[in-house]
């Protein structure tokens, strides 16, 4: 199976007066997570030549993401932690390199970033 793939659709933008907002949704597309997270793009959806320079990333059907800060706006990663290990009040290991559980792929993956503003 090929790369999942995490598709950014930006819903609003802002300017603070010294930094860029953005809020909106991500979908990650059915096939194999990747070791270190799914690539994840704000680049042509903000107005930036850089990387976030933060993202907070909200799903609702109970697994948790972080934001891995990318070189560019085009090669940031959604991690992805699962709680594999099973018990009660196990640590959340990041999801193992196999097909994306459907519980992410039909996850509402919201997120408000935040990047430098350019003059």
């Amino acid at each position: 199976m090929a790369d999942a793939i995490a598709t950014v659709t930006v819903a609003e933008t802002w300017d603070d007066g010294q930094r860029l907002h953005a809020v909106g949704t991500i979908g990650i597309a059915a096939g194999d997570y990747v070791t270190g997270g799914l690539t994840l793009s704000f680049n042509g959806l903000v107005p930036c030549t850089e990387p976030p320079v933060h993202v907070d990333l909200y799903g609702i059907a109970g697994f948790e993401y972080k934001f891995v800060k990318g070189s560019s706006p085009a090669n940031g990663k959604i991690m992805a932690r699962v709680n594999d290990a099973g018990g009660t009040n196990a640590a959340m290991a990041q999801h193992t390199v196999t097909a994306v559980v459907s519980g992410i792929t039909g996850d509402t993956i919201r997120f408000h970033s935040i990047h430098k503003k350019h003059l």
